[in-house]
Parts: C-alpha cells; sequence; structure tokens
C-alpha cells in the first residue's frame, strides 16, 4: 500500500521477507515466460512453410530481452539488497528519504522501462500473429492496439508516480 508511511512500508518488507520475495516470483516467472514465448514464436514463424510473421517475432523477441534486464535487474535487488535496505530503515538507520529514492528508482525501472519493452513485445505479438493468420488480422491488430495504448498508459502513470515520489507518497 503505498500510501502507508515510508516507515510501514518498510517494516512490511522487513517484517515478511519470505512472503516479499514469494510475491515477486510470479512476476519473474512471467519475465522469463515472456522471452520464452517470443523466441517459442520467433522459432515456429520461422521454421513454418510461410514464414510470414517471422520479422516481428524477431522483434518480439527483441523487445522482450530489452524489457527483461531493467525489469529483471530491479526485482532481483527487490528480493535481495532491498530487504536488509528496508531493515534498516525501519531500525532507524536509513533516512525514509533515501528509502522512498530506492524505492521509486526500482519501481521506475520495472513499472516504465520493462512495462515500455513489454508492451513493444505484446505489439509485436500480435503483429506476427496478424500476419501468419491474415483472416483475423484485423481483429488482432485492434486487441493489440488497446492493449499498446493501456499498457503505454500504465508505464506513462508509473514514470510520473515514480519520478515524483515522496515521503508522503505517489501521487496516482
Amino acid at each position: 500500500d503505498f500510501q502507508s508511511s515510508v516507515v510501514e512500508r518498510a517494516g512490511f518488507v522487513a517484517n515478511h521477507p519470505w512472503l516479499w520475495r514469494l510475491g515477486w516470483l510470479p512476476w519473474q516467472l512471467t519475465a522469463v515466460w515472456d522471452v520464452l514465448l517470443s523466441l517459442a514464436l520467433l522459432i515456429f514463424l520461422f521454421s513454418a512453410s510461410r514464414r510470414q510473421g517471422w520479422g516481428w517475432a524477431l522483434a518480439s523477441l527483441l523487445a522482450s530481452m530489452v524489457a527483461f534486464w531493467p525489469d529483471q535487474w530491479a526485482q532481483y535487488l527487490c528480493v535481495t539488497s532491498f530487504i536488509p535496505f528496508a531493515e534498516q530503515t525501519a531500525a532507524g538507520r536509513i533516512s525514509p528519504e533515501q528509502y522512498v529514492a530506492l524505492e521509486s528508482q526500482l519501481l521506475l525501472w520495472m513499472g516504465t522501462y520493462g512495462c515500455a519493452g513489454y508492451t513493444l513485445m505484446a505489439w509485436c505479438w500480435m503483429r506476427a500473429t496478424a500476419a501468419a493468420l491474415p483472416g483475423r488480422s484485423r481483429w488482432l491488430i485492434g486487441v493489440g492496439r488497446l492493449c499498446w495504448t493501456l499498457f503505454a498508459l500504465c508505464a506513462l502513470a508509473n514514470w510520473y508516480s515514480t519520478t515524483r515520489a515522496s515521503t508522503s507518497g505517489y501521487p496516482l
């Protein structure tokens, strides 16, 4: 809850380190799955007899890998060094301002940089699938546009919120 006080948030992480780590696990697995799914799509479309859409599939693999690194680096820090950082904050040895600075930086890497890359990846998935299934391309492109728009707005909102974070909270 980002409306909780900084010390309360830090205290939760400090007092529940395994719950905190477990909470990040599905997101870490999802990122790995995105890369693997992009690779599978590329292999499938490239090996298909018509080879339509493989360029978009290659773009989706590249986008997923570009998104993967800032996202997973930040998540790695969240489940490792962020926990002792939270413990130090809860104990009063690290200031709430320092805690928010690190917390917002990690959220920026995951929720803005990672989300932007995954948004591009999803768009490329739709384009690759539409190229491979021309009879359904209008519907798939429409869904792709909707997803791209919503995810792009999420990345923008995350950027706005994390770059304006303070000890009193996150806007939006």
